[in-house]
């Protein structure tokens, strides 16, 4: 069934309830105490005005159920995980992280049915517009028809308790892709709420990994807003955009929750715990479908939900959340097996970027250069490009500083002075639906003074003549660290030091030392096994003086080593300081 459904509709992952928990939702289940306060309108006709909305509502998703488009196959593969009642599992197949698979035209009955819906759900706001029930399933109907000029209206005429119409209007705004505005009235909808309420809309624990889980859950919820703001920052999927559409995204999930905590919903089972935790981590579906029934079988057919793919996970492990400024690109892993969330964001889809990146010192703060390349993708090849390199210093945003080049080239440098503080840097390449990002921890750049120091390594493409600055190495700067046998490479760094060194000056070396070169290799380079060296090694002695930045440029030629990983590494010995070091991975591949 659900290689039949991949054929069909190419997405996923898929959630199918388990036979025995089908059958029609019971409007009005719900946990004591959750959701907001429905008003006591008074009037004496106002029962009789709910009561027929909620009738219209149950009567419309039981014609959606009964029309949803079929799934044609064989058996279903064996549950990711089940999850109370429901069965997830994740068969995406997707070679290609850009590709956006199409949601399939929504059959005309069910259009047909949601618009005599709506119009019942017209006459009863009109009649009682302080009903929160009616307020928030008449705007949810209202964006899926993808109507969301009559949803913000019908957000304008809320009248129900402050924090829910606060709610729904993030909720339009979010669905509109206005993102600091969402984050803005979900804000303002969490100010007011009642402490228990809040409590439940800002916990995080079934969105994190282990062993954050635990500390999270050791928590107390009085104390999480630190935590909380900072796992936010780091889930942020654009540094570039205003607003965080992944927290927004969070928010409109709990609304659309609460809206059907008390209705009927397209999963056509009762609202349990189970539902909740499905919608806090995976969001709420693309659309569904229903399996195709058995001969002779009479118990209503079971119904999947299908969510939209490529999706991604943004929130950060534990490790990066304790020390963002140790992190490096390769700690963060968009599409792993089996995250505890996914966010699939409705504006385009993201990828890896290939890049370098190298910190230079300018006193106590960085000067962060990036050199990338996107020509491989041949869509970004064909749009405008937006490139930007955004360095934040935490959660509060106040002193982020970034670079943006519009109508970017496709293979390109960015420039940025870092704050002090700065913790974590973003590079994202936007092109039409396509991003590619990156992002690395930049380390403190404060240290003693007096002391010699060095900058990160970086390479590039030898040309005619070594570049003798920063500026001249920003145009030869190299976005990979793969480099074809036989060829050249340029290595390119600064020593920092605020006195003249004592005696004959420095001593550098350079190494480039292969992958894995332990005692195995040298065992069998002993036994003549292993005819290639695993380490290559040339030095020099300078005289080093002066106060400021020294540049250093070289060439070296690989050609004499055989293909795989190596690193390559500087040293740096002066009297009287403890040694230096700065290295970077290369890989050599063949042509």
């Amino acid at each position: 069934m659900v290689r039949c459904a991949q054929l069909l509709l190419g997405l996923s992952p898929l959630l199918a309830a388990i036979p025995e928990a089908r059958g029609d939702a019971q409007p009005g289940a719900t946990a004591a105490g959750h959701g907001p306060v429905v008003r006591d309108t008074g009037a004496a006709d106002s029962s009789t005005v709910l009561r027929r909305a909620r009738s219209a509502q149950i009567t419309f998703e039981r014609a959606r159920r009964r029309h949803l488009p079929r799934s044609f196959g064989g058996s279903s593969p064996p549950c990711g995980e089940i999850i109370g009642r429901f069965c997830y599992w994740d068969d995406d197949t997707t070679d290609d992280p850009l590709v956006r698979t199409p949601t399939p035209p929504e059959p005309r009955r069910i259009a047909d049915a949601r618009t005599v819906l709506l119009a019942h759900l017209d006459s009863a706001s009109a009649a009682l517009p302080a009903d929160a029930w009616i307020a928030g399933v008449h705007v949810h109907y209202l964006l899926e028809a993808g109507q969301p000029d009559r949803a913000a209206r019908r957000v304008r005429e809320c009248r129900a308790v402050g924090w829910w119409c606060a709610a729904l209007g993030g909720l339009v705004e979010h669905a509109a892709w206005r993102y600091a505005a969402a984050d803005s009235l979900f804000a303002r909808a969490l100010a007011s709420m009642p402490l228990v309420e809040r409590c439940r809309w800002t916990d995080l624990e079934a969105l994190v990994e282990e062993p954050l889980r635990t500390k999270y859950r050791r928590t107390p919820c009085a104390d999480r807003d630190a935590l909380n703001a900072r796992l936010w920052w780091l889930a942020d999927p654009l540094f570039y955009r205003s607003g965080n559409d992944r927290r927004t995204e969070h928010y409109a999930r709990l609304t659309r929750a609460e809206i059907h905590r008390r209705a009927a919903s397209g999963y056509a089972v009762g609202w349990r715990d189970d539902l909740d935790e499905i919608v806090r981590r995976y969001g709420w579906p693309s659309h569904f479908t229903q399996e195709t029934p058995s001969p002779g079988r009479t118990d209503p057919p079971g119904v999947y939900a299908i969510h939209e793919s490529p999706s991604y996970h943004f929130f950060p492990d534990v490790r990066i959340t304790d020390d963002p400024r140790a992190m490096a690109d390769t700690s963060w892993t968009l599409r792993p097996s089996q995250p505890r969330e996914r966010y699939a964001p409705p504006y385009g889809t993201f990828a890896r970027l290939q890049y370098q990146a190298s910190l230079f010192r300018r006193g106590d703060s960085s000067l962060i250069v990036v050199a990338y390349d996107v020509g491989a993708d041949s869509l970004l090849r064909a749009r405008p490009l937006t490139a930007a390199l955004v360095a934040s210093s935490g959660p509060d945003g106040w002193d982020d500083s970034r670079s943006v080049q519009h109508e970017a080239r496709t293979r390109g440098t960015l420039v940025l002075a870092a704050p002090a503080n700065a913790a974590l840097a973003s590079i994202e390449i936007l092109g039409g639906p396509r991003m590619r990002r990156a992002r690395f921890g930049i380390a403190d750049a404060r240290r003693a003074p007096g002391a010699l120091r060095m900058s990160d390594l970086a390479f590039f493409d030898p040309a005619e003549a070594l570049p003798n600055d920063l500026a001249g190495f920003l145009p030869l700067a190299r976005a990979s660290d793969s480099i074809t046998v036989g060829q050249k490479l340029g290595l390119f760094w600064e020593v920092y030091g605020a006195r003249a060194v004592a005696g004959d000056g420095v001593t550098l070396d350079v190494q480039i030392i292969r992958d894995g070169a332990g005692w195995l290799r040298r065992a069998g380079q002993r036994a003549g096994l292993v005819r290639r060296p695993a380490r290559v090694t040339f030095g020099w002695r300078e005289s080093q003086r002066g106060v400021g930045v020294a540049p250093r440029a070289l060439i070296i030629d690989l050609s004499g080593l055989d293909p795989g990983g190596y690193r390559v590494e500087v040293k740096l010995v002066a009297e009287g300081e403890a040694p230096l070091s700065t290295s970077r991975r290369i890989e050599i591949v063949r042509q």
